[in-house]
């Protein structure tokens, strides 16, 4: 039983309106001084595949997926991808699945455990180092000769091979983020709310700026800069946001 896998990414897009400033966080907006190589981000999604896959009674041959993308949009959309699959790859089947974050990796383990895990699910990126280690996952080396190596993102190639070179994961989509700035905020640290930052140096001293005691009482109550999130993806933020320095 052994599996590759699959990683979800993310770019970077830029977005203005009258209120609210949107700034250009990866690809060629506002830092700029390390030239943000990266491009999209791993985020936390993965892809096991074992090597075997299940036949049915009719000899084909049957692929059993779990996924977290259960809502009807997502869910649609991966049905078309199945019928595409399917109409361009006679004898093979795909049996999908759609199961919550909050239980696929309980029910990965519990299937792993049995000896009987789907022949794809997402996980997390950080079962990508555990599983290879102890020979639970099958490298994708020759997907990437297929895809071509030059074609993937650096950030893709570093975070995907091993320290022997293999190929553990590639990303199987694409997200966008972005870094939301307070117009007023801005007019009121004296700061031009229409000239995004070029690079980090100039991006620290408008925050620097905008980091101040608003009511005079001596404890700072408005931060220049603030990283949302929920669970492990505040993480993900913050090491996003210093990644994008190099």
């Amino acid at each position: 039983m052994a599996f590759v896998m699959l990683t979800q990414s993310r770019g970077r897009h830029t977005i203005v309106s009258e209120k609210w400033g949107i700034l250009n966080f990866w690809r060629g907006g506002v830092i700029q001084q390390r030239i943000c190589k990266i491009g999209l981000s791993l985020a936390s999604l993965l892809v096991l595949l074992i090597a075997s896959v299940t036949h049915s009674s009719a000899d084909d041959k049957i692929v059993r997926i779990w996924h977290t993308e259960p809502n009807n949009r997502t869910l649609s959309a991966m049905r078309d991808i199945i019928a595409d699959y399917e109409r361009l790859n006679p004898g093979i089947r795909i049996e999908q699945e759609a199961i919550g974050w909050g239980s696929l990796l309980q029910k990965l383990q519990a299937a792993l455990a049995a000896g009987a895990p789907p022949d794809a699910a997402h996980g997390y990126t950080g079962l990508i180092l555990s599983l290879s280690e102890v020979g639970l996952l099958r490298p994708l080396d020759a997907v990437v000769d297929s895809i071509g190596e030059e074609n993937l993102f650096e950030i893709v190639q570093r975070v995907s091979r091993n320290d022997e070179g293999r190929y553990y994961g590639l990303p199987h989509c694409i997200g966008a983020d972005a870094i939301v700035y307070r117009k007023d905020l801005y007019r009121q640290s004296g700061l031009d709310d229409a000239v995004a930052p070029r690079t980090w140096d100039e991006w620290l001293v408008q925050l620097k700026k905008l980091t101040v005691d608003t009511d005079g009482d001596g404890t700072i109550d408005q931060y220049g800069l603030g990283l949302a999130g929920e669970g492990g993806f505040i993480g993900e933020e913050v090491l996003m946001w210093t990644g994008s320095n190099g």
